[in-house]
């Protein structure tokens, strides 16, 4: 499971109950997600998030 919040906060769970979360960063996107259809999720360098589809 994953889920990206407003914030630019992303979290993953994994089938074996590892947590991963991942916060935003003030100078640069701290990171970005891409689905299999085309979905895209940036964390923006501002705490924000941006979603692009195809």
């Amino acid at each position: 499971m994953s889920e990206a919040f407003k914030s630019g906060m992303l979290r993953l769970v994994s089938d074996t109950g590892l947590h991963l979360n991942c916060s935003s960063a003030p100078s640069f996107e701290a990171w970005r997600v891409k689905d299999a259809a085309g979905w895209r999720f940036v964390s923006l360098p501002v705490g924000d998030l941006a979603v692009w589809t195809r």
